[in-house]
């Protein structure tokens, strides 16, 4: 199943990464899981950038918090300004 969403993801803009350890008590408990029932497996998605076919493979040392940091503000220096007064703006409008 998971093999099936990974191939039609990418023709719906998303990414789709297997995820192998989790703290399944969070998720129980975010995902309302009565004591007879329990994650099997678990799937992380995300909007794909720019092209699909173009998209790039990440491991677990890309979620190191200086990685991170660096695709953060790399993200940043491509953003318009009225996109950061956007950005600034939108916790004043919620």
């Amino acid at each position: 199943m998971s093999q099936l969403l990974e191939t039609v993801a990418p023709h719906y803009q998303l990414g789709l990464c297997q995820i192998g350890e989790l703290d399944e008590a969070i998720i129980a408990e975010m995902l309302h899981l009565t004591p007879t029932q329990q994650v099997i497996h678990s799937l992380l998605a995300g909007k794909l950038e720019g092209d699909a076919q173009s998209t790039k493979v990440f491991s677990l040392a890309d979620l190191r918090d200086e990685v991170l940091l660096e695709r953060l503000l790399k993200r940043l220096d491509q953003l318009t300004d009225q996109e950061v007064n956007d950005l600034l703006n939108a916790e004043e409008t919620q």
